[in-house]
């Protein structure tokens, strides 16, 4: 993906999300989550069963298979 693609991706999801292109790529979810929704994420990542179970989600497996396609 080059960086047009990418900044393109960005302003697109960033309109979704309410939050802007900057705050989205830093990586930090605390920039573009409320604290709650933040704690939250946390949580799931700190708990290897909570990510494999949202790894193996259709939903999951839709978004892995889109990315592998833009490889």
């Amino acid at each position: 993906m080059n960086d047009n693609n990418m900044n393109e991706l960005l302003k697109k999801a960033s309109s979704y999300l309410n939050t802007t292109p900057d705050k989205l790529g830093s990586g930090k979810v605390e920039d573009f989550l409320s604290p709650e929704q933040a704690k939250k994420v946390k949580q799931v990542l700190a708990d290897e069963n909570a990510i494999k179970k949202l790894l193996s989600s259709h939903q999951a497996q839709q978004i892995i298979k889109g990315l592998k396609k833009n490889e």
